[in-house]
């Protein structure tokens, strides 16, 4: 980085981390008009942004609950992330139908039944019956469910892209933060050079050990495997029951994922490929072949809810974090609500407050 940070320049916010919540909420905060330098951390072992398959999905779970805040966030990230397409000139937003085959008969007859609820019927484009089925190696014996509004986001194309830009602006430092390491003074932090009114930490699953160690993380080790099928077995949109399959790159598909709680080590373990693999066995009677086995933690919460807001003791010291396995629908709506909060004064939704775990009257 070549900006010289010993001048009297000040910052509007020092984002701390260059993966998908960063990136986001960076390219929020230049939309604004904000100055700001990104810090990306060196590191050795893979993250979630990095290995992530970015899924967007609107109707998520075993009883194929509407997400939370599904309309707020589907709504929003649908012109978001072209605008960011159009100003990187990367495309890396893939809008796709997801399809659920149902398991059983009653499942098929339950939801006929529900499709016609307003709060769901904006979102389901069709239930196809068994004679009628989504692609000929799909297992779907009973029909299935076909959902708009879904997709993925191609996350390391983002943040690959989104780091060059920041680059050429000068506006990327590469470094380890340490907090230890900076001071506030005179409404400043100060840190090797760098003078700046806000901190914003986005350091996904590490941040339990750091400065906001005193949240309820409840980082989950997800693995993910690329596939590669048979050329005549090609299938568009993504299928989606106990995981999800779909092609992420040209004849390459993304078969994910697991949510493993107690071995939080970087190496892919041999039965969580097994695991996945006899998951698409019930959905998919194709041919495969595993190209690549990955996994990384997840900056998941105990509430499954992100954390926004404050520190406690440390002023103009700010937390994004917690998006879990649902980074790239949560990410775009509430990077906006707390460069809001920030810089507007607006109040953060007490949902995502980080201090609902710290006050109970904020509950």
């Amino acid at each position: 980085m070549q900006t010289d940070h010993a001048s009297p320049h000040i910052l509007d916010c020092l984002i701390i981390g260059a993966g998908l919540a960063g990136c986001v909420l960076a390219h929020s905060a230049e939309r604004r008009g904000l100055r700001l330098v990104v810090v990306q951390a060196v590191s050795a072992e893979p993250t979630a942004s990095e290995v992530a398959a970015g899924l967007m999905n609107p109707v998520t779970g075993r009883r194929m609950a509407l997400t939370w805040k599904a309309k707020e966030l589907f709504s929003f990230l649908k012109q978001f992330y072209p605008a960011f397409e159009q100003k990187l000139q990367t495309r890396f937003f893939y809008p796709k139908a997801i399809y659920r085959p149902f398991d059983s008969l009653k499942t098929q007859n339950e939801w006929i039944a529900q499709s016609a609820e307003k709060y769901l019927s904006d979102w389901i484009r069709v239930i196809l019956p068994p004679e009628k089925p989504f692609g000929r190696q799909v297992r779907d014996d009973f029909g299935g469910l076909l959902l708009g509004g879904g997709g993925f986001v191609d996350i390391p194309k983002l943040t690959e892209a989104y780091q060059m830009h920041l680059k050429a602006q000068q506006k990327l430092k590469t470094d380890n933060f340490d907090s230890a390491e900076a001071f506030f003074e005179s409404g400043c932090w100060h840190w090797k050079g760098i003078k700046t009114k806000h901190i914003i930490v986005c350091r996904g699953a590490a941040e339990r050990f750091l400065d906001f160690s005193f949240l309820p993380f409840s980082v989950v080790k997800g693995d993910i495997l690329d596939i590669k099928i048979q050329e005549n077995s090609a299938f568009e949109g993504i299928l989606n029951r106990n995981g999800w399959f779909f092609e992420h790159s040209q004849q390459r598909y993304k078969l994910g994922s697991t949510y493993e709680h107690t071995d939080l080590s970087s190496i892919p373990r041999p039965e969580a490929q097994e695991k996945l693999l006899g998951q698409l066995r019930t959905l998919w009677l194709g041919k495969v072949e595993v190209l690549k086995h990955q996994c990384a933690l997840r900056p998941a919460t105990k509430d499954r809810r992100p954390f926004l807001g404050l520190h406690p003791q440390k002023p103009n010291f700010w937390l994004f974090n917690g998006l879990g396995s649902k980074g790239s629908s949560l990410a775009p709506f509430f990077a906006t609500h707390l460069l809001e909060a920030i810089f507007d004064e607006q109040q953060i939704d007490k949902s995502v407050d980080l201090m609902r775990f710290l006050n109970p009257d904020n509950r």
